[in-house]
């Protein structure tokens, strides 16, 4: 995980062992050091929208395990609100074949979510490494949070999704440049340079129409 001196950190959890959710959060803390920040939200309670806009340069979610975290809409536009504009989000989630578990996604649906959201950059998904123990953490945690049975379970990856929210502010606008300071004409005369484009763009010399660039209408 690309996590920085200085940056501010979200931990989104959901179903985690304790342990791990501790472990987690204090190699962060060494990473970020005193400059920085690591903050913990549940999951459930994200949706209230209790984090301030633009906060975090990175959000971290469902990756502590065991999570079968999976990230509704609502959620996705709530880690897209908190996430500084440039910041990176890091999403993992159970995945599978369409139409083999109820509500969750196939990875290609996932990254569709993160780019409908408005995330950018959306990297292809990766299938995470597990080892035997933290499979079998995963089945549990799957089959204790969404009723997914031991067989259907076989079916499902864990999928790992990297984003960025663009670099601007939504609604953010910029001033169009114009000028509006005098120069000198061929005759002396003084006008300003917008006058000047006006003149030329709605100008035109007789000389430039002739007979047959007309066309009369009866």
């Amino acid at each position: 995980m690309e996590v920085g001196v200085g940056q501010n950190v979200l931990v989104v959890w959901s179903g985690c062992a304790e342990q791990s959710l501790l472990l987690a959060v204090e190699e962060l803390k060494q990473r970020v050091g005193s400059d920085g920040e690591v903050c913990l939200e549940n999951a459930e309670r994200l949706e209230f929208g209790a984090q301030r806009a633009s906060r975090y340069e990175v959000v971290l979610a469902g990756v502590v395990p065991p999570s079968a975290l999976i990230h509704s809409d609502a959620m996705l536009e709530e880690l897209s609100r908190v996430v500084r504009p440039g910041g990176q989000l890091v999403l993992r989630e159970p995945t599978c074949p369409i139409g083999h578990v109820t509500n969750m996604r196939s990875q290609e649906k996932l990254r569709a979510a993160l780019t409908l959201t408005g995330f950018t950059d959306v990297s292809q998904p990766a299938v995470v490494t597990e080892s035997p123990e933290q499979r079998a953490l995963l089945c549990q945690a799957l089959a204790e949070q969404r009723g997914v049975s031991a067989e259907l379970a076989q079916t499902v990856t864990l999928t790992e999704v990297r984003a960025q929210r663009p670099a601007y502010e939504v609604g953010a606008s910029s001033a169009l440049p114009l000028s509006f300071a005098k120069k000198a004409t061929t005759n002396g005369t003084a006008t300003s340079a917008a006058e000047s484009n006006v003149s030329a763009v709605w100008s035109l010399s007789a000389n430039d129409l002739g007979d047959d660039d007309v066309e009369l209408m009866d």
